[in-house]
Formats: C-alpha cells, sequence, structure tokens
C-alpha cells in the first residue's frame, strides 16, 4: 500500500490520496479484514505524509474582509429597495461583526448554547426568508458576495477575520484588542 502511495503521488495530488485509500479499504475489507489496519499502519501513515511534504500544493488563503468593504457594501447596497439586498447586507454585516465569546479551553461550548427549535411546528418559520420565499443557502450568499467583489479573492470566511485583524488595522492598541475581546493570553496576536 506504500508504493501504491507513492505511484498514485505520481499522478494526482497527495491530498486526494487519502480518499483513494478509503475507497480501497471499503472495498476489499470483505476479502482482506485487516486491511484497515494496513492503511493506519506507520508506514503507509509516513510514506503519505511524506508525499503531501514533497508535492502537495500550497496553502491558497483568502483574502479577510476589511472595514472598507464593509463600507464599499453599505454604499452599494444601503439606498437599495430590493429586499434581497437589505437580508445580503444584514447578513453580510453580522456574520463580519458578531462575536460568540469563547475559549480554546472551553472545546465544548458549554456557556455558549444557541437553541433553534425544531421546524416540525407549522407555525415556525426561518428567520431570514428571501425575496422568493425560500431560506438563503450558502450558494445564494456567495453569488451576491462575488457579484460584490468580483476582483477579490474572498470566501464565507473572509467575514470571521473582522475581529482582531481589524482592530490592529486600525490601529489599536495590542492591550485594548486583548481586553475588547476577553483574550487572557496572547493567544489574540496570532489573527494579527
Amino acid at each position: 500500500m506504500s508504493y501504491f502511495v507513492i505511484f498514485m503521488s505520481a499522478h494526482i495530488k497527495p491530498d486526494s490520496i487519502s480518499t483513494y485509500l478509503s475507497r480501497i479499504c471499503n472495498h476489499l475489507e470483505n476479502f482482506f479484514p485487516n486491511i484497515c489496519e494496513v492503511r493506519n499502519s506507520p508506514i503507509v501513515s509516513c510514506t503519505l505524509k511524506g508525499c503531501k511534504r514533497l508535492k502537495g500544493s500550497e496553502v491558497k488563503c483568502k483574502s479577510p474582509l476589511s472595514h472598507d468593504d464593509i463600507r464599499h457594501a453599505i454604499s452599494t447596497l444601503g439606498l437599495s429597495s430590493d429586499y434581497d439586498d437589505c437580508l445580503f447586507l444584514a447578513l453580510l454585516i453580522t456574520g463580519y461583526a458578531f462575536f460568540l465569546p469563547a475559549h480554546k479551553a472551553n472545546t465544548a461550548f458549554e456557556e455558549n448554547k444557541v437553541i433553534i427549535p425544531t421546524n416540525d411546528d407549522p407555525t415556525f418559520n426561518p428567520l431570514p426568508i428571501t425575496g422568493s420565499g425560500s431560506v438563503p443557502m450558502c450558494i445564494w450568499f456567495m453569488k451576491r458576495l462575488w457579484k460584490l467583489f468580483p476582483d477579490k479573492k474572498i470566501a464565507g470566511q473572509s467575514m470571521h477575520a473582522g475581529s482582531a485583524t481589524d482592530l490592529a488595522e486600525q490601529g489599536v492598541l495590542l492591550y485594548l484588542i486583548q481586553a475588547h475581546r476577553h483574550w487572557s493570553s496572547s493567544a489574540f496576536k496570532i489573527y494579527i
């Protein structure tokens, strides 16, 4: 299996090889009961790791939305009478500025429960509904985002970079950023 990893890394991206291995294990498990153990063996894992290092593709980060981008969105869509434009703008600004307090030690997010009732009740209606009466899906949002910023390399996660990065770009002192976001250590510097 290790040789297969080396062979495949010459033909496809090494990141895709683990998917191939999972499919192979799934198909061969009836004939070779220990195939999953072989797949997870140190030699196969190390070979895959080495191929990813040698032939892996570089990380392509998306650009974060900035304060100026939000101003551009407001100036472009702020006076629009179209309901979908207003909904998109509200979702964009909320996604950019919203902060749900969390701490890296609180992996279960136990203090931050958001309860959404089931939609079994016929009187339950989703809060954001587009002008056509449907719930806005990710592709609905992304198409509008790409239309608003056609030349930028942005994605949905670009909104979340508005926190510490934006405050640092505005020249806010680091200890104030730390206090504003309730960070007790210097972990916030990772995001700047």
